[in-house]
């Protein structure tokens, strides 16, 4: 299997799309702070001996149903970041590189990288656990993308509208906090393990100046020609 770390990253990068939020405090409905989710790659690392390289960590920002996360690589040679507007179901990712800064805006419902879930199937279970000092529902997911079952737990007691829009756990009304997803073929864990709850500056949401606008072909296209010039 070939592996290429760039579009692995995207394919993290993806993911927090469906990641929004987690709160210390089971009583209160908190909807500003940031979380830090632990990623562990699912897949043999002697066969994709980079994986070692890719971040084991991604933090992300949320405030009133708005989203942020960025993913550095290659020695912070370029950055993504991605931000997700739940309540207009609006997003965009930038990507910089040396001496260029791109711009891709979308609707959130055109996210890349869940072909391998389209087929998932969710069954609720009455079974509870804490993540992140909230409680935790579980449910079992089933699709083609796994060779078994898979635990999922999400919480609604945090105040994020529809969180799932976009992906294939559309049939969870809750944020997940731990969870397997297949990202073009790539299987990774997530779970959330830290939580701050800080104020969040309104300006990490906004489109940022000087970033050349491209199409999702065109950001895909300019993450492979990078990914193909430092693999060589």
């Amino acid at each position: 299997m070939k592996f290429t770390s760039p579009g692995i990253i995207i394919n993290i990068f993806f993911v927090s799309i469906f990641i929004s939020a987690c709160s210390p405090n089971q009583s209160g409905r908190n909807s500003e702070g940031s979380i830090t989710y632990k990623i562990d790659y699912l897949d043999n690392q002697k066969n994709n001996p980079m994986i070692s390289l890719l971040p084991d960590k991604m933090v992300l920002n949320f405030k009133n149903n708005k989203t942020q996360s960025s993913i550095k690589g290659f020695a912070n040679l370029f950055e993504l970041t991605y931000v997700s507007d739940l309540n207009k179901k609006k997003g965009f990712s930038t990507l910089r590189m040396p001496g260029k800064k791109y711009i891709y805006e979308f609707d959130l419902k055109d996210a890349l990288g869940y072909e391998n879930m389209e087929d998932l199937e969710i069954q609720l279970t009455p079974e509870t656990k804490e993540i992140c000092g909230l409680k935790c529902n579980k449910a079992i997911g089933t699709s083609s993308a796994f060779e078994k079952p898979i635990d999922i737990y999400y919480t609604d007691l945090i105040q994020i509208a529809d969180p799932n829009f976009s992906n294939p756990f559309k049939d969870i009304k809750g944020v997940l906090l731990e969870f397997t997803a297949n990202m073009n073929g790539i299987s990774m864990f997530l779970t959330a393990e830290k939580l701050s709850e800080i104020e969040i500056e309104d300006e990490i949401f906004n489109k940022p100046e000087g970033y050349t606008s491209v199409s999702k072909e065109e950001m895909l296209n300019i993450v492979n020609e990078f990914n193909q010039k430092k693999t060589k």
